[in-house]
């Protein structure tokens, strides 16, 4: 399965860890020599904690006591983080670039708001958490207000912070799935070219990825199999085609399993070529859709 570097994994699990002691220490005290800019009267300060108690939590506290008392699901986070870039980015009505900073800060932490359901119904969501990812839509809501047309180029990570660290790992989760995007790509070219009727590649679950079964055409009919090593495809005829073996490998082991979905459920755009057909219990690659046809 997909994996990011050992500091941001460590970091998302700190990040999503529950000890079951709410209340406990969101509000650190800067380093000696900083200043802690999150502070009352600070505007980002401000949009966070009126949007907390917009939702009838008093402050952070009993923001965390809801939590830990399983009082606070997807739909009431989703709604603070939303609240939150409107503050930033000075408007009042939904944007494709909310729904992106909104997608963004939960897949710092989690696969998606399944996922974030899911914490959140096992307890496993603090306040910290709550709190770090509406500053991080209230950030993106800040910079879609001031954007120029060209952007400046970013400014480096500074992993001493939690804003920084969730900066960091959706930058890390965003390269996986466009190494994804672009191992699959690569596949479909191959296969493509030695079988140009070749609509899906099917496959199988192995531990955390795939292996290839066959390639099939638009209706579905076989075309070739991969040889038990993985160096031809065999095609009806019985003839064998070399072909990127090691590539398909690599590319379909690191796959995952459950591909990210945008709020409406579908896949995300880096992963529109995948489906499942549960009844045959295959997983497939459109190949056409892969090469962006």
């Amino acid at each position: 399965m997909n994996t990011i570097n050992s500091a941001a994994a460590a970091a998302r699990e700190g990040a999503r860890a529950s000890t079951g002691q709410f209340g406990e220490q969101h509000r650190d005290p800067a380093p000696d020599g900083l200043i802690d800019s999150f502070v009352p009267g600070n505007p980002e300060y401000e949009a966070v904690f009126t949007t907390i108690q917009s939702q009838g939590h008093d402050d952070d506290d009993a923001l965390d006591a809801a939590l830990a008392d399983n009082q606070v699901g997807v739909d009431e986070v989703v709604g603070m983080l939303r609240a939150t870039f409107r503050k930033g980015s000075g408007t009042d009505a939904g944007s494709p670039e909310e729904d992106n900073a909104v997608n963004d800060a939960v897949r710092a932490l989690f696969d998606d708001e399944d996922d974030l359901d899911g914490a959140l119904a096992d307890n496993n969501v603090g306040v910290d958490a709550v709190i770090g990812m509406m500053r991080e839509t209230y950030e993106a809501g800040q910079h879609n207000a001031t954007s120029a047309p060209t952007a400046a180029a970013p400014a480096p990570v500074d992993l001493t912070t939690h804003l920084g660290v969730i900066h960091a790992k959706a930058a890390a989760r965003q390269a996986v799935y466009e190494a994804d995007q672009a191992g699959v790509r690569l596949v479909a070219e191959d296969i493509t070219s030695k079988f140009p009727d070749a609509a899906e590649l099917l496959m199988r679950t192995r531990g955390d990825g795939f292996y290839a079964v066959k390639v099939v055409d638009k209706d579905g009919r076989h075309v070739a199999r991969p040889d038990a090593d993985g160096q031809y495809l065999i095609g009806n005829d019985g003839n064998e085609h070399e072909f990127e073996g090691e590539l398909l490998y690599e590319t379909l082991v690191d796959l995952p399993t459950r591909p990210p979905k945008d709020e409406v459920g579908h896949y995300i755009p880096e992963y529109a070529w995948f489906s499942e057909d549960a009844h045959a219990a295959y997983f497939s690659i459109d190949l056409r859709t892969a090469l962006g046809k």
